[in-house]
């Protein structure tokens, strides 16, 4: 009878170790899938032939001159009665200077420029912020 505590912990002991050896080997598992995903997803761009290069990343510096983003920018206010969200703006902006709306990584950038602008002609009062339409700023003439 002395020996059955012996037995529960050595057997305690034991559990513990194959629990741990359990959670190792999950854990292996899981990054085996990942792996193995990554290598499927690699091997179907390759097998298309379609391999697009990444979006060239380019600053606004070179393509608008000094001012022409905020004075697109409020021409195409100018148009819209109603005004016009950040996003708006910032396509309106494109098409003026003859660029492609649908380069999303470029349509950011000049985004997040317009909104560093306009918020500078909201505080000088040129434009004015009618609130926000989808989470995002909605311009107005001041």
């Amino acid at each position: 009878m002395s020996d059955i505590p012996q037995i529960v912990h050595t057997l305690s002991g034991k559990i513990a170790d194959v629990e741990r050896w359990i959670a190792e080997t999950e854990a292996r598992l899981a990054n085996a899938r990942q792996d193995l995903a990554h290598l499927q997803a690699t091997r179907q761009l390759f097998s298309r032939g379609e391999l697009t290069p990444n979006p060239v990343y380019m600053g606004l510096t070179r393509i608008f001159k000094r001012g022409e983003i905020t004075a697109l920018g409020l021409e195409a206010l100018r148009a819209a009665p109603d005004g016009l969200d950040t996003r708006e703006l910032a396509t309106a902006i494109m098409r003026a200077k003859g660029l492609d709306v649908d380069e999303r990584v470029f349509r950011i950038s000049l985004t997040q420029s317009v909104v560093t602008l306009f918020g500078r002609l909201e505080r000088k009062r040129v434009v004015r912020c009618l609130g926000a339409r989808k989470g995002v700023k909605v311009w107005d003439l001041g």
